[in-house]
């Protein structure tokens, strides 16, 4: 099993699995890196394991929440569409959509959604679309961090 690893400041915190102790190691060669970086670790107490390091600026949540994308277009219309959002950050979401839209990298969109906190918080945010996968995944980068909002909160939760 694969267990991923958050790192920050160039330095990521590797825990044993089966003793619990911690290491925390410098792993800037790997900062540049486009490919997934997978380190074979070995604690002093025997036991192996393969780590994914995971080099976001934001920690990541996988969820599955329904949500609503609306957007201008160039005839004036506004398009909307019920989407599904599948992981959540600071800094962004990505999301799959329940309509045929022609989505491009650079468009603009707003995006309304509910938390499943327990206050089921409402969401509104503007962003704009970073990269769309082959299996029509939508990045997306809010115009705005919320670094002690709602959104903060939930991920920590």
């Amino acid at each position: 099993m694969t267990h991923k690893i958050y790192t920050f400041d160039d330095k990521a915190s590797f825990v044993c699995p089966k003793c619990k102790k911690s290491k925390t190691v410098n792993v800037k060669k790997y900062k540049k890196t486009k490919k997934k970086v997978k380190v074979n670790c070995k604690c002093p107490c025997g036991h192996s394991c393969e780590v994914l390091l995971e080099r976001r600026s934001y920690r990541r949540k996988e969820i599955t929440l329904p949500g609503i994308f609306s957007r201008s277009l160039e005839t004036s219309e506004i398009e909307k569409g019920n989407i599904v959002i599948m992981d959540l950050s600071r800094a962004g979401l990505k999301f799959k959509s329940h309509v045929k839209a022609e989505f491009r990298i650079g468009d603009r969109l707003c995006v309304d959604f509910h938390l499943n906190d327990k206050e089921k918080s409402f969401i509104k945010k503007e962003a704009v679309i970073r990269n769309i996968s082959h299996d029509s995944l939508i990045g997306t980068q809010f115009d705005s961090t919320d670094f002690y909002g709602k959104i903060g909160a939930y991920l920590f939760d």
